[in-house]
């Protein structure tokens, strides 16, 4: 097998993307008064960086992902796409007062235990489907050149 995962520009794709995303959410908010919910922040990177992982793979292997090391490589994916939106997460509610304190509570961790192990379920299933789909465009792609 010639493809192995390039984990910091993986690491680097999926920050970008989650900060590009979260300054147009809020300059959506302050120039057009429009409040656009954050879910976008997270759900979208996963999806990119999936896909673009996805065709890597099918350029070097000429093939779709299949089998267990699919499966192990997509949950890689969705726990470090996690750990980043996690960290992107904290950074956000520590650095805008107000956030952080309603997770301190044992309700409110609780409740950001249950939404981190439901992204976690998210985030692998929706990396193994798009690492998938991003192969499989990729080599309809090169089948009509």
């Amino acid at each position: 097998m010639s493809y192995k995962v390039n984990w910091s520009r993986f690491v680097m794709r999926y920050a970008l993307i989650v900060i590009g995303i979260s300054l147009v959410l809020y300059l959506a908010g302050r120039l057009f008064h429009f409040n656009l919910r954050s879910s976008g922040a997270t759900v979208i990177p996963i999806i990119v960086v999936s896909m673009l992982e996805g065709a890597g793979f099918a350029r070097a292997e000429g093939r779709i992902p299949q089998g267990i090391w699919a499966w192990q490589t997509s949950a890689l994916f969705g726990l470090v796409g996690l750990g980043v939106s996690m960290a992107f997460a904290a950074f956000y509610m520590s650095a805008f007062t107000g956030g952080l304190g309603v997770f301190l509570t044992p309700v409110g961790f609780g409740m950001l235990s249950m939404v981190t192990v439901m992204m976690a379920v998210f985030f692998v299933l929706g990396a193994r489907l798009f690492f998938w789909m991003g192969a499989r465009n990729e080599l309809k792609r090169k089948r009509r050149e």
